[in-house]
């Protein structure tokens, strides 16, 4: 299908309509069509499903109604439609135009941007499964309240974006910049999220639950009341970051980076801190119970009246770290090397390894009692 066939309709609706249906029967692609000029194109009700656009502009369609199940858009200018009505499942957007398209409130399954340019699209309350968006502009569009299910996001950008109260369901965003977006409200579960920047963020009450958060980055964001339950936060850089009332039970902070946090009474229970380095962090009253330390690095840390029965500080090594008032009971301390280390009054039944370190902490705690 060619320029010509719709040269010769002079853009009559009725024979534009009978020609892409033509086209679309003979699965041929729809190419150059231009209703820039119309001021309106009354598509409503039409069944365009796997209709194949081409470098087409069809920025005033009227789609209510309309079937694009199968269809696909590439090079095409789409800015301003409105989809709300339309029914899109398994639709490819490739390298358009989409300035400020309505897309439908309704379920919105197997669609595929491409390189696509969806600044200031509106996407409020929609559900999205199994779709995919890559090295799209997604800037200052408007997905609150939208439920993501099995989609994929790549290398896209969200300036601005407001995802605030989205749910993100089994969804994979892969590097994504998320720091200029608007995220309060945000609940994951079961995503994947790795190498995505949250640096500065305003994470307040978010709940990401059993999702890969590895190599994020949370400098300086603020995760008040936050909960990362059974997360792996592995090689996560958390500096700077407001953790007050953290919730995170079995989460996996494996080789992360934690710096000038103070997680005072931190829900923290049975979370794994392997090979881990914390710099002057403040750990009191934190309940650490079963959590694992192992050859982590600790630095000006803090776990003063903290719970740590059956914790594991095998190998740890650091300097100036307080258990004062700390529950050791039943913890494991096979040849930990920690400088300038306090156990004043600490409860220290069943430890486990009386190594040198131990024996010296003992007698001063013993001494300390006799006085």
């Amino acid at each position: 299908m060619n320029t010509s066939i719709f040269t010769a309709t002079g853009l009559d609706s009725a024979a534009v309509l009978a020609a892409i249906d033509q086209a679309r029967k003979l699965d041929r692609p729809i190419d150059q069509l231009d209703l820039g000029s119309v001021v309106a194109f009354d598509a409503r009700g039409a069944d365009w499903s796997n209709a194949i656009f081409n470098a087409s502009i069809l920025p005033r369609l009227q789609l209510a109604g309309c079937n694009l199940t199968g269809a696909k858009f590439i090079h095409c200018d789409l800015r301003g439609l409105d989809f709300s009505q339309a029914t899109l499942n398994r639709v490819s957007f490739v390298h358009c135009r989409m300035n400020g398209v309505t897309m439908p409130a309704h379920d919105f399954e197997k669609n595929n941007f491409i390189e696509c340019d969806l600044t200031a699209s509106i996407w409020s309350a929609v559900r999205l499964e199994f779709c995919a968006f890559a090295n799209c502009v997604l800037d200052a569009a408007i997905l609150r309240g939208a439920i993501f299910s099995r989609i994929a996001l790549h290398a896209s950008t969200l300036k601005g974006t407001d995802l605030r109260d989205v749910t993100l369901d089994q969804a994979a965003l892969n590097q994504i910049d998320l720091r200029p977006a608007l995220l309060g409200g945000l609940k994951g579960y079961s995503s994947v999220l790795i190498k995505s920047n949250f640096a500065g963020t305003d994470l307040r009450g978010v709940k990401l639950l059993r999702c890969t958060l590895q190599a994020c980055d949370f400098t300086g964001a603020d995760l008040r009341g936050a909960d990362l339950s059974e997360s792996n936060c592995s090689q996560a850089l958390i500096i700077g970051t407001r953790v007050d009332g953290l919730r995170a039970q079995r989460a996996l902070f494996i080789g992360a980076t934690l710096e000038g946090l103070d997680l005072h009474g931190a829900d923290l229970e049975g979370a794994i801190f392997k090979s881990a380095r914390l710099d002057r962090c403040n750990l009191a009253h934190a309940g650490l119970q079963q959590s694992i330390w192992q050859q982590s690095c600790l630095t000006d840390v803090s776990f003063f009246s903290a719970d740590l029965r059956h914790a594991r500080f095998d190998l740890a090594r650091g300097a100036r770290v307080s258990f004062e008032l700390a529950r050791l009971d039943h913890a494991s301390l096979h040849g930990v090397t920690i400088a300038d280390l306090s156990t004043q009054r600490a409860s220290l039944v069943g430890v486990r390894r009386t190594d040198s370190f131990l024996l010296a902490a003992q007698s001063r705690s013993l001494a300390m009692e006799a006085d």
